[in-house]
C-alpha cells in the first residue's frame, strides 16, 4: 500500500499523519513511507509514490491527490 492511495469509496476520507522526521503513517500508526527534505513522497521500499509543492500533493506523474495540512495530516481530494 502506498502513501497516496485513493479510498475505495467517493464518500470515504482517509487520514494519513506526517511526523516531523517525515515518516508517513496511516491512522491506526502503520508506516507507509516517508517523505525527503525535498518533499518527495516514497514508501517503505523507497519507490517514488509522488510530491508536494505549495501545499498540495500529487502523485509521480503530477496528478493532485490532495492537500498536505500544516498538522501534519492529509486529506484526498474526494
Amino acid at each position: 500500500m502506498g502513501v497516496l492511495a485513493q479510498p475505495s469509496s467517493k464518500t470515504e476520507q482517509r487520514l494519513i499523519h506526517i511526523n516531523g522526521k517525515g515518516e508517513v503513517s496511516d491512522d491506526r500508526g502503520t508506516k507507509l513511507g516517508y517523505i525527503s527534505k525535498e518533499d518527495i513522497v516514497f514508501n517503505n521500499q523507497g519507490q517514488k509514490l509522488g510530491f508536494i509543492k505549495n501545499g498540495k500533493v500529487y502523485d509521480a506523474e503530477g496528478n493532485s491527490l490532495g492537500k498536505a495540512k500544516k498538522d501534519g495530516r492529509y486529506y484526498n481530494n474526494d
